[in-house]
């Protein structure tokens, strides 16, 4: 959320949680796109001494392979996700360091307490004029067959674009029906999220490594050849539990589907049964703990496995 107080940026802050965020002002004056001062142009009838843009902070695929490029070479584990890495970026404390990273911005929305706008839609051409990056895809749909079929071009265009996209976000177009139908407590009832498919890649499952987590529950973990998929490059993915493995007749050396639950936790959907080698290992639960070799115990009435040892 970007303020503006007589043409000039005087603060920056994050969603947080909805209400209070956090102020990272310093930190976006180092992003190129976001001006530090907007200069109403002419054909602008509205007053905007006093406004209010709020947008989103991204990183593109293009950097963010570089960045782990730069990553392997330092000896450095990789970056999990574009998503998780800009929002740690934008909240350095040192602005230096920050001015170095590749961040990004598009604008979704101006806000004044000054002037009534008209549309969605003109709100976005006067970002554009004032030198805000908006993102080129948003588009006018006249009626619900015009927002499935437009949702479902974004979706087909999801591989080809230089960043990540988890859905689209329909929005009621006019300001005066936007206040009319007004909000709830954290979200406007006058927009809605349209969540794509999650995207999926083939790989083969080699071990499965127990991890023990703060309460001692262990999880079994999946160790996969790595495999690009949603802009990151996956070789681990959570199992969830032993009865997971199970349900889903996981074994060792099967090809497997994997996902990223919310585009951003890797995770095995299914195995393909077809591709499954003839000396595919059944997976066993633990015997004992793979931290202090402790014995481990399971509850009738649970999934998890425990880790005797408090």
């Amino acid at each position: 959320s970007l303020s503006y107080v007589q043409g000039l940026l005087k603060t920056a802050a994050t969603r947080g949680d909805g209400e209070f965020g956090e102020d990272i002002l310093d930190n976006v004056k180092t992003i190129k796109g976001i001006p530090e001062r907007i200069d109403k142009e002419s054909t602008i009838s509205y007053n905007l001494e006093n406004i209010e843009v709020r947008g989103e902070i991204y990183i593109s695929l293009n950097d963010f392979e570089i960045l782990n490029k730069d990553q392997e070479l330092k000896g450095n584990i990789p970056f999990a996700n574009p998503r998780n890495l800009a929002a740690g970026f934008i909240k350095m404390k040192d602005v230096n360091e920050v001015a170095k990273k590749p961040l990004s911005y598009f604008a979704y929305s101006l806000v004044s307490l000054d002037e009534k706008f008209y549309s969605q839609v003109a709100n976005l051409n006067i970002l554009k004029k004032l030198g805000f990056k908006v993102n080129e895809f948003s588009r006018k749909c006249f009626d619900i067959e015009g927002v499935i079929k437009a949702c479902e071009e974004l979706e087909g265009l999801r591989k080809t674009l230089p960043y990540q996209i988890d859905g689209a976000v329909i929005k009621v177009n006019y300001i005066k029906h936007q206040e009319i139908l007004g909000i709830r407590s954290k979200s406007p009832k006058w927009a809605c999220a349209f969540k794509f498919a999650p995207e999926q890649a083939e790989t083969i499952l080699n071990k499965i490594t127990w991890q023990v987590g703060r309460t001692g529950t262990i999880t079994p973990v999946a160790e996969l050849n790595p495999v690009f998929l949603a802009g990151s490059t996956i070789r681990r993915a959570t199992l969830h539990n032993y009865d997971e493995i199970i349900r889903k007749e996981i074994k060792i050396g099967d090809t497997v589907v994997i996902e990223k639950g919310g585009d951003v936790i890797p995770k095995v959907v299914s195995v393909v049964l077809n591709k499954r080698p003839i000396d595919a290992e059944l997976i066993t639960p633990p015997k004992e703990c793979p931290i202090c070799k402790s014995p481990v115990m399971k509850q009738d009435d649970e999934v998890a496995y425990y880790c005797e040892n408090p």
